[in-house]
């Protein structure tokens, strides 16, 4: 059967990408406990553990042990965005203004500073021993401009996500064609109901649901999801989806800072997220926007 978790990264922030990250897995049956014993490499856990912003030597480690399993190994930052960009298009348009290749894409940095092979090969033994195989991870990422296009088409953040979350649903809900699919997502807010989201969906016959603190849907020649509060905490694949996820955020963070850090003399470095030190970013960088022609719309969400 087949395991994929899926987690998002950067729903709430002012600034930077929105990621939806989707990590599979195959196995003859899923144990959770097994997972967390034989499908780490003893240091992935719910990514905000894992990184804190600016710092993410720990999450590229975890990151390049797993792509190791895929004969991937990234060497600079834009090769882990290519490895991994589940659409193959970077958050850059033909009428992008001219500061998006510098503002907006990932740069050429060491992806990894240092090559781990003992956690490579020590992840490599435990999933075959376990009869567990990484089959790959993908990662859907809007800029501030997509996601404020996003807004304005779906009507809410909520509307949005889900519409990514289809994405993955519509791409691996064919991968084995007996319907033995998990897909384990973690909870939407305090959402409990999922079916008024559907739209791929719909072509699937519900055969068995529960909706409530954890809500799980059965499709009748698709498979199982299940939305699970704290599923990073639980659940090894939506834990991997998640460490993934915040680091691609985090690249394009790091990209940003040192975008405006050129032009501003000892500007803090921010996360995005809606606090004082970014609000203050959002106030120094606004000469240089208005000079260097970048609109706010490619800067800031609406929401």
């Amino acid at each position: 059967m087949y395991i994929v978790g899926i987690d998002e990264n950067g729903l709430g922030p002012r600034l930077g990408m929105f990621c939806v990250t989707a990590a599979v897995f195959e196995c003859s049956s899923y144990d959770s406990h097994l997972f967390w014993k034989k499908a780490s490499d003893g240091a992935v856990d719910d990514s905000k553990k894992v990184m804190a912003s600016g710092r993410t030597a720990k999450g590229r480690k975890i990151a390049a042990a797993y792509l190791a399993q895929l004969g991937e190994n990234p060497e600079t930052e834009t090769d882990f965005i290519d490895i991994i960009n589940f659409r193959n298009a970077w958050p850059i348009h033909g009428d992008c203004p001219g500061c998006g290749k510098h503002m907006c894409r990932a740069g050429d940095s060491p992806f990894c500073a240092v090559s781990d092979s003992l956690a490579t090969n020590n992840l490599s033994s435990s999933l075959s021993s376990s009869g567990i195989k990484f089959v790959g991870v993908e990662s859907i990422f809007y800029c501030p401009r997509e996601f404020n296009s996003g807004i304005d088409r779906f009507g809410s953040k909520l509307r949005l996500e889900f519409s990514i979350l289809e994405m993955f649903f519509k791409k691996y809900g064919g991968l084995s064609a007996s319907g033995d699919i998990l897909f384990i997502c973690g909870k939407l807010g305090g959402t409990k109901r999922y079916a008024p989201f559907f739209d791929y969906l719909k072509q699937y016959r519900v055969t068995k649901a529960s909706e409530g603190m954890d809500s799980f849907y059965e499709f009748a020649r698709f498979g199982r999801i299940e939305f699970v509060k704290d599923g990073d905490s639980l659940h090894l694949p939506v834990a991997l989806a998640s460490v993934f996820g915040k680091l691609v955020r985090e690249i394009f963070m790091e990209r940003l800072n040192d975008f405006f850090a050129g032009f501003i003399q000892n500007l803090s470095r921010v996360s995005g997220y809606n606090d004082p030190l970014t609000r203050e970013f959002i106030e120094k960088t606004a000469a240089v926007r208005k000079k260097r022609g970048i609109p706010e719309n490619c800067f800031l969400r609406k929401r």
